[in-house]
């Protein structure tokens, strides 16, 4: 088990690695005890993912005809389990990706910094991911959901750069590049199917 103290030192620790800010190989717990000690993330990250999708259950409610006509209501089961279940294969698939792309490059032990990297940055792209629903929550506005989201994604996606610019130093921007659609395409896939066997339950 590991403290909040150290929990918030390690997320520290991945925003200046993200942002390449100076010395953040010092903020972070870099050992292989630090890199079984990443996987501990899972946890809080599962919480958040069921507190977001209650948020979205409850956001339903100020949704116009109109868009629940484009997006379908979702009902509270089976998307509570559907949910963390989705983060898990998304996370899971991108954690198989870089640890392919790492023993291709035959990074060896250099790898503990993207495998930490990668793991205390699920956790800050979840906190984010509850911006936008709780925004559209207390504004009830479309404008301001849409704008949230555009922003965090856009957010999201310059710190995976930064972490992988970090931990893969080795490769091509366009390499990175690549890895970074192929997590988008996985997040896209997997919420496709997840999503046509929720509707199975409504």
């Amino acid at each position: 088990m590991i403290s909040l103290d150290y929990s918030i030192q390690q997320i520290a620790g991945v925003w200046a690695m993200a942002t390449s800010q100076e010395a953040w190989e010092d903020r972070l717990d870099r050992t292989l005890d630090g890199v079984f000690k990443s996987f501990w993330v899972l946890i809080p990250s599962i919480f958040i993912s069921l507190i977001y999708f209650w948020l979205f259950i409850y956001s339903q409610d100020f949704l116009s005809e109109e868009v629940t006509n484009i997006i379908p209501r979702q009902s509270l089961f089976p998307g509570l389990v559907i949910e963390p279940i989705s983060m898990l294969i998304q996370w899971s698939a991108g954690l198989g990706l870089l640890v392919l792309v790492a023993r291709n490059m035959k990074l060896g032990a250099n790898a503990t910094d993207l495998v930490i990297g990668y793991n205390w940055l699920l956790i800050i792209q979840q906190m984010m991911s509850l911006i936008p629903i709780i925004g559209f929550i207390v504004t009830q506005n479309m404008a301001a959901l849409s704008l949230l989201s555009v922003s965090t994604l856009f957010l999201s996606l310059y710190l995976t750069w930064g972490v992988l610019h970090q931990g893969l130093p080795q490769l091509d921007a366009s390499f990175r590049a690549g890895i970074i659609v192929a997590f988008l395409f996985i997040y896209l896939i997997t919420n496709a199917i997840l999503n046509s066997i929720a509707k199975l339950f409504i």
